[in-house]
């Protein structure tokens, strides 16, 4: 009786383990999000640019602002 109760914690402990192990990778791979600064989106909203120097220069290189919060690639607008 132990030894039946010892397989199953082993695989059911190997099964979780495997589980974790596969959604870790999934998480890897996911690009990072694209997210915009809000003072990006305040002018955006009043039909402008950003005038920040830190917000310009990272628009230069096709990025978001991540001085004030903005991550990843500008994103294509459609």
């Amino acid at each position: 009786m132990k030894m039946k109760k010892a397989l199953l914690a082993v695989i059911i402990g190997s099964a979780l383990a495997f589980s974790f192990a596969h959604a870790a990778d999934a998480k890897k791979d996911a690009a990072p999000a694209s997210k915009v600064a809000g003072c990006c989106v305040k002018a955006a909203s009043d039909s402008k640019n950003c005038a920040h120097s830190c917000c310009v220069a990272a628009a230069k290189e096709k990025n978001n602002c991540t001085k004030c919060g903005g991550a990843g690639a500008i994103a294509a607008k459609k």
